[in-house]
């Protein structure tokens, strides 16, 4: 079951969230599932690690659903949005 989905963004509490997928390098077996699993072809292989280009990745989660080897996580930093959202800033408008 997808948790996930590109379609639909995530949304907690009125904010829409945007997921970090990374790869937990001890568990990472170069099985390339990953690589050939990825729509848009973010998954790229470095010292035989395969790892997510953060800025072309669609937040489909497929990566995430095909590794056996429970290689790739998922990070949602809500807590942090929510902080920064709380902060007091001064806003300049040009």
């Amino acid at each position: 079951m997808n948790l996930f989905s590109s379609e639909v963004p995530l949304r907690k509490g009125g904010i829409i969230v945007h997921i970090f997928i990374q790869t937990i390098k001890d568990r990472c077996h170069e099985c390339y599932a990953c690589v050939r699993n990825c729509p848009v072809k973010t998954v790229k292989v470095e010292d035989g690690q395969a790892e997510i280009i953060q800025e072309r990745c669609i937040e489909c989660t497929n990566c995430v659903n095909i590794c056996s080897q429970g290689a790739k996580e998922i990070k949602i930093h809500l807590d942090k949005v929510r902080s920064l959202l709380k902060e007091e800033y001064s806003a300049l408008a040009r």
